[in-house]
């Protein structure tokens, strides 16, 4: 204490002395400073206010003029047509159905609703109502700052007026560009409409959970009648509170569940959310005390209604229906992505789902008009030609089964399901489609989302298409068809048969030969490994590396399969002179104020040259014209010509396929059994013919009732980038020289024309063939010389054959093939041998001993003799995974 008394009375002593000028002036220099320094803060701030609000604005500007700003007329419709039904069109404008909500709303006059819910809506969800002008500038920067800096409550800042727009006019995503048009809307409203107008139309819009027959409910009118059984404007206090409390979280606080029965918890949740509203109310002085304490006290769990079942029906064009309509939903949902800055294939599932849902309740309120590619011709056709043949399908079984989630037995039917597309070949629409043999029985759409194994159907796509485009065969290059070991795969033809001989691409292709096709693909893959995956990934089919790197997949061994509409937008590529165009449904749609808020734009990825194109089709028509698809060519009722395409059989003949075009349309049928409860129903051999009648009808029908789609008359020149050549028909080579033992000798023979998109027929060789063992080239060449030694003769693999089982890896779902060993090398279309294939020491005599001109007469013998295994193969050659 000693020495802080000392210290103040040297204090009061220095200001004794201090010259009282001085103080002044010390005061005054101190005061200058602090208004310098305050100014300039000042002038800086008003500097620094004035560059964030001019960026502001010209940052609002710009996105209100990116932005399509509805006009104060759309704006009225928008936010008061809340019940509208949006309207499904066939491609001639014709109806196809309204789209079928999964709400149940209506509208309800401001007169009609009482005086409770309008008080209560506005005491719990914005107090501010009628002071602000449709926003409130301090909640709008305390949701910016919390959004920013992750501190506080995440309110949104929303008002009545902003929600209303973001229900009936915008999404719901809170981007900072849609937060400013948001904005600028509710400001809009706020100015052309009246206050009870907004208050009334929010209440028609809002979600408020669930009825007590488990249906959505949107809008007062369905929330009163559904929960309570009362008309709005008979609500009390405490039922307007609990309504009211609803759309804070409608499925939260819901009192009833999917079922309609009361649902315990989340009607706790909602009795609770309806005892705050009542306290806001009582706060705001919209009650008095008294009709507060009453209203508390009220039993609203006793007055929720009881469960009922449900009123929804169903659209008698099922599937067509069902598919027109989720395509639009998945359209509109990219749009309002789109909408809001964001690329639909990057964001998040659970973004898309939000979207999702938005687009979902604008197609079931508000009124858009959606227009299909469907042509109602075709598709009513399609129906009744499909119920014609199913006469013709294996039998349908029935069993009953344990259900595990039922726990008790059921009854059930399994038929042989179709899926089939006809799609338009120059823009990819969906002209028509079956999505199964009987809605009632089985929703599930088999022509777009059954994902089945494409069997010999692929490799028109993954092998003989890029192995065309990059050269490495011609139509009459010659692949090897025998008995072939590949690591642990040992593929075979049809029944577990091979040709023993050298066919060319266009009969392994039109026959289904399997082993030509893996031999072919294993060149392709030797070539590039990911030649095949360029192609197939630009046509969109997702296929796995691991799946590529097995030569299985050259005879559809993929691991989720394909559906119809995958292989006939796929097909059409070959129509299209090489570009493809994906797939469609929905060519537009327009919005209730009458703007096309999305159009359908053709984007052709160039796959394939347009000489492969052509190239390809010609190949093609031969599977119609003595092929696998013969039947079908003789089926139809037009010149045959004008059709080509490809079957397909996966195992054990799980799934039937055929896919092909005309110059005017695709179509892609399958058929199969779903094996529901984990059965293994497999078709009759006969349901491939049963297939392709099928294909028939459906073919002959258009060409009966609207021939153009077919365009049968349109002439198809070949490009100038197609080259011929003239081959050997035994060797797809040119004709040349070869030396046997020391003396050289003319190979000659029957030529044919070979075409070619890229490069051309290589020079005779030993080898010169794609794939084949040593032994393979000298059973040819000794044949060829004239002996006769079993070429071309068809054989199976038999139980006496030497097995390799060392290795279980199973390349086949259904099936396991014998392991039969082939120890020799093996030659691709760039190896060739260390040795001549004269030379072998067991074969000098017998080419010493024969002269070429006996050799060629026994040759011209032996091709009359075995010309009769080109066509042996009535059915479609695959084993397939």
């Amino acid at each position: 204490m000693d020495k802080l008394r000392e210290f103040l009375e040297k204090i009061r002593d220095w200001f004794i002395k201090l010259d009282r000028t001085e103080i002044l002036h010390c005061v005054d220099l101190a005061l200058q400073v602090i208004r310098r320094v305050v100014l300039n803060f000042l002038a800086l701030g008003i500097l620094v206010f004035g560059l964030v609000l001019g960026i502001g604005l010209g940052y609002v500007a710009s996105i209100l003029k990116e932005e399509s700003i509805p006009t104060v007329a759309e704006m009225d419709k928008l936010i008061h047509d809340i019940d509208q039904t949006s309207t499904l069109y066939f491609a001639d404008n014709s109806s196809l159905g309204e789209i079928q909500s999964d709400i149940v709303s209506y509208k309800t006059k401001s007169a009609e609703i009482s005086p409770w819910i309008k008080k209560g809506i506005v005491a719990s969800e914005d107090e501010d109502f009628y002071l602000h002008q449709g926003v409130m500038p301090r909640a709008v920067i305390r949701a910016a700052l919390s959004d920013v800096t992750g501190v506080g409550i995440k309110s949104g800042g929303s008002t009545l007026t902003q929600q209303l727009v973001k229900m009936q006019i915008l999404s719901s995503e809170t981007t900072f560009k849609r937060k400013a048009t948001e904005i600028f809307l509710a400001m809009r409203l706020n100015k052309f409409f009246t206050k009870d107008d907004v208050l009334t139309s929010y209440l028609n819009a809002a979600s408020f959970g669930r009825n007590n027959k488990g249906e959505n409910i949107t809008g007062i009118g369905a929330a009163s009648v559904g929960i309570f059984g009362k008309n709005p404007k008979d609500l009390s206090i405490a039922q307007s509170a609990f309504v009211v409390g609803l759309v804070q979280s409608p499925y939260a606080y819901t009192p009833f569940d999917l079922t309609g029965e009361i649902d315990n918890r989340s009607a706790q949740y909602g009795l609770k959310r309806a005892q705050i509203v009542l306290f806001r109310m009582y706060r705001d002085g919209a009650i008095t005390k008294k009709q507060y304490t009453a209203a508390k006290k009220e039993d609203l769990r006793a007055q929720f209604l009881k469960a009922e079942p449900s009123s929804r029906h169903t659209n008698n064009y099922g599937y067509t229906y069902s598919a027109v309509r989720e395509e639009a939903e998945n359209t509109l949902a990219e749009v309002l992505l789109r909408d809001d800055g964001m690329d639909p294939e990057k964001v998040k599932d659970s973004t898309y789902g939000r979207y999702y849902a938005t687009a979902k309740q604008k197609l079931s309120q508000n009124g858009y008009k959606v227009y299909s590619t469907i042509n109602r011709k075709v598709s009513d056709n399609m129906q009744e030609v499909l119920q014609n043949t199913r006469s013709y399908f294996s039998k349908t079984y029935t069993d009953s089964v344990y259900d595990e989630k039922t726990n008790d037995f059921i009854d059930f039917s399994e038929p042989v399901q179709n899926g089939t597309v006809v799609l338009d070949n120059k823009t990819g629409g969906v002209l028509g489609f079956i999505g199964g043999v009987d809605f009632k029985l089985n929703e599930f759409n088999h022509a777009f989302n059954n994902r089945r194994s494409p069997g010999s159907s692929i490799k028109p796509l993954l092998v003989y298409g890029p192995a065309l485009d990059t050269g490495l065969i011609g139509s009459r290059s010659t692949l090897a068809d025998f008995p072939a070991k590949f690591d642990d795969y040992e593929p075979s033809d049809y029944d577990q048969t091979f040709q023993n001989r050298f066919v060319s691409a266009t009969e392994a292709l039109s026959q289904s030969y399997n082993v030509a096709t893996v031999n072919l693909y294993q060149a392709l893959r030797q070539k590039d490994d990911k030649l095949a995956k360029s192609y197939m990934k630009k046509m969109n089919f997702n296929i796995t590396d691991k799946e590529y790197s097995e030569l299985g997949i050259s005879l559809g061994g993929t691991a989720r399969g394909f559906a119809p509409v995958q292989e006939a937008a796929a097909y059409a590529t070959f129509a299209n002179d090489g570009n493809y165009h994906k797939p469609y449904v929905i060519s537009k749609i327009v919005d209730p104020t009458g703007r096309i808020v999305y159009e359908h734009k053709s984007e052709p990825v160039k796959v394939f040259s347009e000489a492969t194109s052509y190239i390809m089709q010609k190949m093609m028509s031969d599977v119609v014209s003595n092929g696998t698809a013969e039947f079908l060519g003789s089926n139809v009722e037009f010149d045959s010509d004008k059709l080509y395409g490809k079957t397909g059989t996966s195992n054990d003949n799980r799934d039937y396929w055929f896919t092909g075009s005309t110059p005017g349309i695709t179509i892609s049928s399958w058929i199969g059994y779903d094996n529901f409860y984990r059965h293994s129903y497999n078709l009759e051999e006969s349901d491939s013919n049963a297939n392709l009648r099928l294909v028939a009808r459906f073919l002959n029908n258009i060409y009966k009732n609207d021939p153009d789609l077919l365009k049968l008359n349109e002439q198809k020149s070949k490009p100038n980038s197609v080259k011929e050549y003239s081959v050997l028909a035994n060797t797809g080579t040119l004709p040349g020289v070869l030396k046997n033992n020391s003396a050289n000798f003319t190979v000659r023979g029957r030529t044919v024309t070979s075409l070619y998109a890229q490069g051309g027929p290589k020079e005779l060789t030993d080898n010169f063939g794609i794939g084949g063992y040593a032994s393979d080239y000298r059973l040819f060449w000794s044949n060829y010389l004239g002996q006769y030694n079993g070429y071309g003769v068809i054989s199976r693999a038999t139980k006496d054959m030497s097995y390799d089982t060392s290795d279980p890896k199973v390349y086949f779902s259904y099936y396991e093939q014998p392991r039969i060993k082939y120890p020799q090398k093996r030659y691709n279309s760039y190896q060739t041998p260390n040795n001549s294939l004269y030379n072998q020491n067991n074969n000098q005599n017998q080419f010493n001993n024969r002269s070429y001109n006996n050799s060629l007469n026994q040759t011209q013998q032996n091709n009359s003799q075995t010309s009769s295994f080109d066509n042996d193969s009535d059915d479609d050659s695959e084993n397939d995974q």
